[in-house]
């Protein structure tokens, strides 16, 4: 295979996975595949056999005809996205264009920069980990095919100045006057086979090198520079889940078709004051909303005009124990947003500014124009208490039962529901009524460990003319969570209880690699809230006025249980959880670091520790934590000293294998240059001409290639009164020596006699100038 036929197929695969990356974002198969197409069938038709080949009148009329198409195609655009989709689409056909030409050194260049520009369209349009993934192939194949080019450039260079300045039956020429060109000379001019050079182990070093050394400068030049503005890149990703199990209405047996549903909703991270992880005891239930109004098996919430928007209240400063909890939830059809309640402000937070907090509705929402986006935010919660969530949340909102009933928490269809009523009046009628806390868990516990009652997404046709409330509960006994929710939430009212359902999600799969949580549709849950008028002695007031009393949560499901925290041993599950976690590090260090961000993530903690430094208590600590640490008799001399022996054995060990390496590889190049036709043997000219250029004090330095030194010796034996074929001596050696050196072809015995005619033309030259000094 020939360098030209090889940088053929690397530009088409680069062009490819440039169409691929922006298939992704446009989420449409069609370019990537047709790009292929294109790019398969001009390897084989155009550049192999030759059978398709546009001329430059065809070419021009193909390419105006596309840039025509696709403006008009713009013109009908009227956003910014549709609109770069159609730029994205004038690269593309400007590239199958270029495809089927005969391909030069300017196309080749083209159809890179094309797809260059293609990636940088993508970026806009698509921010997911596997954008990542595929920016890194690209990164790799665009470094190798734009190495094969730059070989390929200079390759035909030196051929072109060949065939033009230099005779084409020796190796040398006593006349020959070289151009005054700074060509550089690591390809010989005489090599048929330039591929000769990317064969050598030195050349996939150098291309592995290039590529780690790019990575690790990206790594670190991405997060420190600046960022412009608050705002973090967004991922345009126009498609908003259908849905996700969660509805701020919900209609008996609506969900039953969605809630198995595996695709993934947010991330929640727990953190506690210090940024370490919180492990939680049980799984977190994430509240969006609550639900009042019932008819007819059909609740409604709170609209998203009730109350006045706010900004989220400050963490009380004692007497809760403050836990953070940093989300970053998908694309949804709603505003509301879920957490752990109650929810107080994380100062931290740059994103807060855009979040709405409904202090009568108790939701949080964010703006309309952002749920089609990915949005990450944290909140301050107070709602856990050694690792457990609390049983009843204190609420700050003061109203009382009165504001209750007009909400409709105490709403009761009687004559719809005669069964259900009954049911409730007959289990808490041996609890007093003041015992709210007692009622509710009898209720609750009548669901739970009743053998009457199954949790089933399938459930079993009801009587139409029942309520399906007054029908769950008298005949089918059967249902998944929102008619559990429904039937409590009722009974609570029909024993004067005000009470609420509460829809949002229950658990998630924990990822110890990242030690977030993973929630999915399948984790949509309802469950109830039930209202306490004051709260109890031993529950903690968070901050909150006991007086104003606190929400109850009660979950009636039976038999749904999804342990968040169970270990999956499984491979398939381990690489699933690691590629979670590449997607939640990816989001939150990449695509969300926005100047806010950055500040917190980056600079704070190197200002901090800077400055610590300069603070005197920060080397006393130090210096009584190892004092501590050696009188506890936690260190250990002997392991000491054995820990160093393990470290003196293991530098020696390295330094005997690289000795043994380095030898080896010696070894096989000195068996390789004797198996080559005595090449090593004649590579000795050049030394024996760089031994003369001494005599006259020319040494070579590092930034010049060999045949820069030979055109510096050149004018300076012309300058000092050499003859025009001595002085061209040194040039005609250096050809011969990359023909040898770079090439691989050893010179004949005409050819060799050649380049000694030329050192001693060369010797004698030398020998006047320093006799006539």
């Amino acid at each position: 295979m020939t360098l030209e036929r090889l940088l053929q197929i690397g530009t088409a695969t680069l062009a490819m996975l440039g169409m691929l990356v922006l298939g992704m974002g446009q989420q449409d198969p069609k370019l990537p595949v047709l790009g292929a197409i294109v790019a398969i069938s001009s390897v084989l038709l155009t550049d192999t056999l030759g059978w398709l080949r546009l001329r430059g009148a065809a070419a021009n009329v193909a390419a105006v005809v596309a840039v025509v198409a696709c403006a008009w195609d713009m013109s009908q655009r009227f956003d910014d996205q549709t609109r770069m989709l159609g730029l994205a689409n004038v690269l593309a056909y400007l590239q199958f264009v270029l495809f089927y030409q005969e391909k030069n050194v300017s196309r080749y260049w083209l159809i890179a920069a094309l797809s260059l520009l293609q990636v940088a369209v993508a970026a806009a349009l698509n921010l997911e980990i596997a954008f990542g993934g595929l920016l890194l192939v690209y990164l790799i194949v665009a470094i190798g095919t734009l190495t094969l080019l730059h070989i390929h450039t200079l390759y035909q260079r030196q051929r072109n100045w060949q065939s033009s300045e230099q005779p084409a039956n020796s190796v040398l020429s006593a006349s020959h006057t070289p151009r005054p060109l700074r060509s550089p000379g690591f390809v010989s001019p005489r090599s048929t086979n330039p591929l000769s050079l990317l064969r050598r182990w030195s050349f996939a070093f150098e291309m592995l090198r290039i590529c780690v050394v790019t990575l690790l400068l990206t790594a670190i030049v991405f997060p420190i520079v600046p960022r412009v503005g608050g705002s973090s890149m967004q991922p345009s990703d126009t498609t908003m889940m259908a849905a996700t199990g969660y509805t701020e209405t919900v209609k008996i047996g609506e969900a039953a078709s969605i809630s198995e549903s595996p695709e993934a909703v947010m991330r929640v991270r727990f953190t506690d004051r210090g940024g370490a992880p919180y492990l939680l005891q049980g799984e977190p239930m994430l509240r969006g909303t609550w639900l009042a109004r019932y008819d007819s098996g059909e609740w409604w919430g709170p609209s998203d005009d009730d109350g006045n928007d706010q900004t989220l209240r400050p963490a009380p400063e004692v007497g809760a124990e403050l836990v953070r909890q940093q989300i970053t939830i998908e694309p949804m059809t709603s505003n509301n947003l879920f957490g752990v309640w109650p929810l107080f402000l994380d100062e931290s937070n740059s994103t807060n500014n855009m979040l709405r907090y409904d202090r009568r509705s108790e939701c949080l929402r964010r703006p309309s124009s952002q749920r089609d986006e990915q949005l990450q935010y944290s909140t301050i919660t107070t709602g856990f208490q050694s690792r457990h969530a609390l049983s009843i949340v204190p609420t700050f909102m003061k109203g009382g039962r009165r504001w209750l009933q007009t909400i409709g928490l105490l709403q009761f269809p009687e004559r719809e529901l005669p069964t259900l009523a009954a049911l409730a009046d007959d289990l808490v009628a041996d609890i007093p009524a003041t015992d709210v806390v007692a009622r509710a868990r009898r209720l609750e516990a009548h669901f739970l460990q009743s053998n009457d009652y199954y949790y089933s997404f399938s459930t079993i046709p009801g009587d139409p003319s029942l309520d399906p409330a007054e029908d769950f509960v008298r005949n089918t006994h059967r249902g998944h969570c929102e008619y559990y929710a429904t039937a409590l939430t009722l009974m609570l009212r029909r024993v004067g209880i005000p009470a609420r359902m509460v829809v949002g999600f229950k658990g998630g799969e924990w990822n110890p690699y990242g030690d977030f949580y993973l929630v999915r549709q399948l984790h949509a849950h309802a469950w109830v809230e039930a209202f306490v008028d004051r709260l109890p002695e031993d529950v903690p007031q968070q901050g909150a006025n006991p007086a104003n009393g606190g929400w109850l949560t009660l979950d009636p499901t039976p038999g749904r249980t999804l342990d968040a925290t169970a270990a999956s041993h499984g491979v398939a599950e381990r690489v699933r959880q690691v590629a979670d976690y590449a997607q939640f590090l990816w989001s939150s260090y990449v695509v969300r670091l926005d100047a806010g961000s950055q500040f917190q993530e980056i600079y704070l903690p190197i200002k901090n520790a800077a400055m610590s430094l300069f603070d005197p208590e920060f080397w006393q600590d130090g210096r009584d934590a190892i004092t501590q640490f050696v009188r506890e008799g936690r260190f250990s001399w002997p392991a000491a000293a054995a820990t160093f022996l393990v470290g003196v054995i293991m530098i020696a060990a390295y330094r005997v294998v690289r000795f043994v390496v380095r030898h080896v590889v010696r070894f096989l190049r000195r068996r390789r240059g004797k198996s080559q036709a005595g090449t090593a043997i004649y590579v000795e000219f050049y030394r024996r001409f760089t031994t003369m250029m001494k005599r006259l004090g020319l040494r070579r330095a590092t930034t010049q290639t060999p045949r820069d030194f030979a055109l510096l010796a050149q004018s300076w034996l012309a300058s000092h009164g050499s003859s025009q074929s001595d002085a061209a001596a040194p040039l005609g050696i250096v050809e011969a020596y990359y023909r040898v050196r770079f090439g691989n072809q050893p010179l004949d015995s005409q050819e060799h006699a050649q380049v000694e005619q030329a050192l001693q033309r060369l010797e004698r030259a030398v020998s006047a100038i320093s006799t006539a000094r």
